[in-house]
């Protein structure tokens, strides 16, 4: 049975520029802003839109050595992308399957972040400590991403 879980945030970076930042480059950026916890992200197929598979490979400061994952969305109009985790990251050992979804929505001063995830656990694991450590890291990411657009004003414009 398949189970959900979401949050939402606030970011005071304008939609566009923190959908592309994040979620549209985040292979390249990410890297860059977290090498503590990426080597490298790595295009294994496709051109980055809508049906590309990522590598991510992390440092020693993560549970797992890397994931893949293929976009199944990437709306650059709507600021909209949805992936689905094919190894690793708990893949296999705390979840049978899991697909994410990420919205980033305009609110006048800045944007509101909607992420969901879809995910059947294995079954007799309890996976809800997964989700607090993810909020807190896809709140740290935000406000490193925020921080990275305002000190660099044409980034992303």
């Amino acid at each position: 049975m398949s189970s959900r879980w979401s949050i939402e945030l606030e970011s005071e970076a304008p939609a566009g520029r923190l959908f592309r930042a994040a979620f549209a480059d985040w292979r390249n950026l990410g890297p860059k802003l977290l090498p503590d916890i990426f080597t490298d992200i790595s295009l294994v197929s496709g051109d980055g839109g809508s049906g590309s598979i990522l590598q991510f490979n992390f440092t020693s400061a993560m549970p797992f050595s890397c994931m893949k994952e293929m976009i199944e969305l990437l709306d650059h109009e709507k600021f909209e992308k949805k992936v689905v985790l094919l190894e690793g990251a708990g893949l296999g050992k705390k979840f049978e399957s899991l697909k994410s979804y990420f919205k980033v929505k305009d609110n006048g001063s800045g944007c509101i972040i909607n992420y969901e995830v879809t995910f059947v656990p294995v079954v007799g694991i309890n996976v809800s400590d997964d989700f607090k450590i993810a909020e807190e890291n896809i709140r740290q990411m935000i406000k490193i991403v925020e921080g990275y657009l305002f000190t660099n004003p044409n980034d992303y414009a």
